[in-house]
């Protein structure tokens, strides 16, 4: 916690700042972090036009934090006049630690989901477990002073405002967001399930076009049957993708194939009805609900960037291929031969039932595609002006980086049907570099890489029990928080 006199500092200079440097902070947050679009734009900048309120000062500290952590792909004079990250997100604690007993304020929810995804990329990992927990039930508490028919305060929330209901609503969903992102791979289980917000009747977050500029209130409870899988309907397509990422990595981290029973040939992934295949059905069936445009690699990013939506492409289509390499790769062989090719793993316990005829072939196939789309999307992002430089992102682009490398040295594990995955593996590693000079999370991921590439390259095989190593180490390391490497 910052001293009084430090943070007395930053306050003054918080009240200070021009309306200019905001809205630019506030573009910025919005399109690069689409997790978290939870901001509705004129109601924000209206707390900003007249006297600021503690809460709305600790929120604007929080989005300034995560916006300076943006400074190697945001450029401008505007910079200079901010103060650093831990500055901003120290005094935002310091102010939210005596606001969270206070009656329940949206405000203070957004700031702390904020904070949460800023100490996750920092890898203060308690920090952001702590106060995505906090965050979730200052919300709860605010949507039972709603719905229930008996409040026990009255004076808790009397805002009839639809757009003050709106952003409540986008917000709970964000929370199950972040509670999906922080939750997933660790013993935490997580606070609100999907089935949670159903039974709480959490209204659907409003399409993008509605939140930004109004609506009539009374569809705000109206259930559309029409297609809602557009870019406009995004934030909510996330959600559902989040949660079905978090379905994934529970598999995963409840031991896979090594749980007691997951071998025995009912459990088998090309089982109809296993947990592999029922998480798989999901994610396809998610995957199909989506307009056919928001597909990557058959439309670009360039398209929709020029959309104004090109986050939110990327967004989704990293949400399947990072399921899709956690669902395959637990099946994987981690310890291959040179001229091993696709088969089920090598290493007990092995599955007591053999896979139909090319399963294997195609689990290989769907893997590597998805770390070739993965390490491509963020190409093509840097390349048109929209480089993603979030938490989530970078944990993908090790994901499809490792899985690069790992087929460029053992090509026959793909068939030999990766063919760029040396120039793919070369783009993680670039985009790496980058992110790591952003945030912390990224400590440890980057060096392992480096000289088992330049052997290969050399034509030695001298690093050949490297690579075996770090795959055994991966395979450990999965089971264990994904983001939690250290160096």
């Amino acid at each position: 916690m910052t001293s009084y006199h430090a943070s007395d500092t930053v306050d003054e200079h918080l009240a200070r700042l021009p309306i200019g440097i905001i809205l630019k902070a506030l573009n910025i947050f919005t399109a690069k972090f689409p997790e978290l679009r939870i901001l509705q734009a004129s109601a924000f900048i209206k707390e900003y036009q007249t006297a600021r309120s503690k809460e709305s000062k600790a929120l604007l500290a929080t989005i300034l934090a995560i916006t300076r952590k943006q400074c190697s792909i945001v450029t401008g004079d505007w910079l200079r006049s901010l103060k650093s990250s831990e500055c901003y997100a120290s005094y935002a604690w310091s102010t939210l630690s005596d606001a969270i007993l206070q009656p329940p304020k949206v405000q203070v929810v957004q700031a702390l989901l904020i904070l949460t995804l800023y100490e996750w990329g920092v890898r203060e990992y308690h920090k952001a477990w702590m106060h995505c927990g906090i965050a979730i039930r200052i919300m709860q508490s605010l949507h039972s002073s709603r719905v229930s028919p008996h409040p026990l305060d009255m004076s808790q929330n009397n805002d009839t405002d639809v757009m003050a209901i709106a952003v409540e609503a986008r917000t709970y969903w964000a929370c199950f967001i972040m509670d999906c992102t922080i939750n997933s791979g660790t013993y935490n289980p997580r606070m609100l399930p999907m089935s949670e917000m159903h039974k709480l009747k959490v209204p659907r977050p409003l399409n993008y076009t509605d939140f930004a500029f109004g609506f009539d209130g009374a569809s705000l409870d109206h259930i559309c049957t029409g297609d809602l899988s557009g870019l406009a309907q995004s934030f909510e397509t996330i959600a559902t993708g989040f949660d079905i990422y978090a379905q994934a990595m529970s598999f995963v981290f409840n031991n896979g194939r090594c749980a007691p029973g997951m071998c025995a040939p009912e459990n088998c992934p090309w089982v109809p009805g296993s947990a592999w295949s029922q998480c798989r059905d999901r994610l396809e069936e998610w995957r199909k609900s989506q307009h056919e445009r928001l597909c990557y690699p058959q439309h670009s990013v360039v398209v929709h960037m020029t959309l104004g939506h090109g986050e939110s492409f990327i967004y989704l289509n990293m949400l399947y291929y990072l399921s899709t390499i956690m669902l395959h790769r637990e099946y994987f062989p981690f310890l291959p031969t040179a001229d091993l090719t696709p088969r089920g793993p090598v290493d007990p316990p092995l599955l007591e039932a053999e896979a139909p005829p090319g399963w294997w072939d195609e689990s290989a196939r769907e893997l590597f595609n998805a770390a070739e789309q993965i390490a491509s999307l963020l190409q093509e992002a840097s390349e048109c002006g929209i480089p993603l430089m979030t938490p989530f992102s970078g944990f993908c682009a090790f994901t499809a980086c490792f899985l690069n490398l790992y087929v460029f040295r053992f090509p026959r594990m793909n068939l030999n049907r990766s063919s760029k995955a040396e120039q793919l593996m070369n783009w993680g590693l670039e985009y790496l570099e980058e992110f790591q000079n952003a945030w912390e999370l990224a400590g440890g991921w980057v060096r392992p890489i480096p000289p088992i590439y330049e052997s290969n390259a050399d034509g030695t095989d001298q690093n050949d029990s490297e690579l075996i190593t770090l795959v055994q180490e991966s395979n450990r390391r999965r089971r264990a928080l994904p983001w939690k490497i250290k160096s």
